[in-house]
């Protein structure tokens, strides 16, 4: 069954493409129909993986690539080029796939005119958002 939402109960894929163990507890994310939401104003608030990286190289220095990674397409299932350490990997996961984006979502949600706002997002990111959101 071919699917392209984010998260696949069937298969246990995140994205189509990532494996996992299936003991989580994630739900597929509505189709917006479901959610009766006025999408005439909808905008996605999610910061892309341009800019992510442009933002951890601002930090960190450009990310060097080797032959191997630019030889590889981006939209391959497996990737067989060396890893990153995970020292790396866990400062991009905390610095950038979580703070950055809560803190882009919450300066989003902070400066929105709209008294009412659907996040849609992901329960462990809820707590830290919390701390980057204004009263107004």
């Amino acid at each position: 069954m071919q699917t392209t939402k984010y998260y696949d109960t069937l298969t246990q894929k995140i994205g189509g493409k990532f494996k996992y163990k299936g003991d989580y507890k994630l739900i597929n994310q509505p189709k917006y129909p479901q959610l009766d939401v006025d999408m005439s104003n909808a905008i996605n608030a999610d910061t892309t993986i341009n800019e992510l990286i442009d933002a951890y190289e601002e930090r960190y220095g450009l990310i060097e690539l080797d032959k191997c990674d630019i030889q590889t397409p981006s939209n391959l299932s497996e990737y067989s080029c060396d890893k990153i350490s995970e020292e790396i990997g866990a400062r991009f996961k905390d610095e950038f796939m979580e703070d950055f984006r809560n803190k882009n979502l919450a300066a989003e949600i902070n400066s929105s005119r709209h008294d009412k706002i659907l996040v849609i997002y992901g329960k462990n990111h809820l707590d830290d958002l919390r701390n980057y959101l204004t009263t107004k």
